[in-house]
């Protein structure tokens, strides 16, 4: 059985590619100064470099070879926009901006994550614990990368 390949997803997938490359081609003119932190500056647009170039790899095989998946159109695609929902998300980033140097990086990352599940439809006690373990998580991470985030108690949130 042949298949056609699709013209347009060759392209996409040929497109998160050269965006891949483009990304890696930029990443030497970027100073290299650590400064304080254990690594560098160029280490995350690295990671997202090589994370483009291999997700734009496997596209580029899937889309010359058996072409992208056919999603079936559910009655979840036409949904109206809710308001709301993106009120609660626009809020708690906004509230986390203006926070985050007064109550720290875990308890704004727990406010703005917990406006984004109430968002979901979640359970409150529930998002409230999840964006709490998961900014502090990320708190601690940065941490030992050498990279300081505002802290309320500094070395804990």
């Amino acid at each position: 059985m042949t298949r056609v390949r699709d013209l347009g997803q060759v392209l996409v997938a040929a497109g998160v590619v050269a965006s891949g490359l483009a990304m890696l081609a930029q990443i030497p003119l970027i100073h290299a100064d650590a400064g304080y932190a254990r690594i560098g500056p160029r280490f995350f647009p690295s990671v997202v470099a090589f994370g483009l170039l291999g997700l734009g790899a496997i596209l580029l095989w899937e889309a010359w070879h058996k072409g992208f998946p056919a999603l079936e159109e559910g009655p979840h695609d036409h949904q109206p926009f809710d308001r709301k929902a993106v009120a609660w998300v626009a809020g708690g980033l906004v509230a986390q901006m203006v926070l985050i140097g007064t109550v720290g990086f875990t308890l704004a990352g727990t406010l703005l994550g917990t406006c984004v599940a109430r968002a979901l439809g979640g359970r409150l006690a529930m998002s409230v614990a999840a964006a709490f373990l998961l900014s502090a998580s990320i708190y601690h991470a940065f941490g030992w990368l050498g990279v300081n985030l505002p802290a309320l108690v500094t070395g804990w949130l």
